[in-house]
């Protein structure tokens, strides 16, 4: 029987099943700061897209005031630019959430 007490059964523990839990928690670590990395990576992600989306209202609201001429409707301008700052602050907001929370 294997793992009775016997003394001849501790080369198989130590040679086969230690090097085996070893390399078990490696991977383990491994996926964790892997996992981290991904969060890392999508906080900043998610600060750059938003303050990209906040810049892009700001510009649909002040494209009149800045002397560039478009054909767009001043109220739908207007409407879409708020929505991109909306959504801008709503990215940057869980930007910073996911990033506190690391």
């Amino acid at each position: 029987m294997l793992l009775r007490n016997r003394k001849d059964d501790l080369p198989f523990v130590f040679f086969h099943i230690l090097p085996i839990l070893i390399l078990f928690r490696k991977a383990m670590s491994l996926e964790q700061k892997e996992s981290r990395n991904q969060a890392s990576i999508r906080s900043v992600y998610d600060l750059t897209m938003g303050l990209l989306w906040t810049g892009a209202g700001v510009f649909f609201i002040l494209h009149q005031y800045l002397g560039l001429d478009f054909d767009f409707d001043p109220l739908v301008a207007g409407i879409f630019g708020v929505a991109c700052i909306g959504y801008g602050g709503f990215r940057v907001w869980r930007g910073y959430k996911s990033k506190k929370g690391q």
